[in-house]
């Protein structure tokens, strides 16, 4: 498969995949709003507080939580790009 004929001029595909990107920017962003609104209140030293930190991988160093959700983000990419190229090009 020939990825520089994807991206030629006059494909119409990459608006579409900035647009998407943008799209899950902004997904990412208001989920962490809705995060952050729905933990505010929550007692840290509770069972919902522990919860909280087991779930944001607060025991973990601060470099190895970023790398964690880094990877994890790059591999989700990854394979929804995979997947979205194969079925545009499965017609073909």
């Amino acid at each position: 498969m020939k990825v520089r004929r994807w991206l030629s001029i006059g494909m119409g595909i990459k608006r579409w995949v900035v647009l998407g990107f943008a799209g899950l920017v902004l997904l990412a962003l208001a989920a962490a709003h809705v995060i952050r609104q729905a933990t505010r209140d929550v007692d840290p030293s509770g069972l919902g507080g522990t919860i909280l930190d087991i779930v944001t991988l607060q025991p973990l160093p601060y470099p190895l939580r970023g790398l964690i959700v880094g990877l994890v983000g790059i591999v989700f990419v990854a394979v929804g790009a995979v997947r979205v190229l194969r079925a545009l090009t499965a017609p073909l």
